[in-house]
């Protein structure tokens, strides 16, 4: 099993390569359902006391609804990928590295930058997650992954309120 995995990420990455390292995807476009963001129907956690004061000056930041649910829809994933992945991100400086990254991926994935969406939000977001987990670098232990993934659980529950 592990060596088909390996064949698939290769021939996966080989495609890649031979496209220069630009596949050119079409900006897949969601049909517009109207009225209200739906609310998701796993509500967050509540954030801890600390986490809530950080994250604080996230909370209506962003003006635009589809805006704040694509913030919130990235790091709800974000925080599912610390808790899950045990094999690639393994320590807080990794995680911080997602954390920072998380502006491109909100990018290629809605065309919008963070500062086209809010601007000065990248600094708000990386002042409130180095508060929640600080600058030191460590391994994620089971309780260290469980408040990384709070940190970014939290975030996500920011652009909700």
């Amino acid at each position: 099993m592990r060596n088909k995995t390996l064949g698939i990420v290769a021939a996966a990455l080989a495609i890649y390569l031979a496209f220069g390292g630009n596949l050119d995807i079409p900006n897949i476009q969601l049909p517009d359902w109207g009225g209200d963001i739906v609310t998701p129907v796993d509500p967050l956690p509540e954030p801890s006391p600390d986490m809530k004061i950080a994250v604080q000056p996230l909370i209506g930041i962003v003006p635009d609804l589809k805006d704040r649910a694509d913030l919130s829809g990235l790091y709800r994933a974000i925080a599912v990928t610390v808790q899950r992945d045990t094999q690639v991100i393994n320590t807080t400086s990794q995680v911080r590295a997602l954390n920072q990254r998380a502006g491109t991926l909100l990018l290629q994935v809605t065309g919008k930058s963070l500062d086209t969406i809010s601007p000065g939000i990248g600094e708000k977001l990386n002042t409130s997650f180095v508060t929640m987990l600080g600058l030191e670098n460590k391994s994620l232990d089971p309780t260290t992954r469980k408040k990384c993934t709070s940190a970014f659980q939290a975030i996500a529950w920011a652009f909700e309120q």
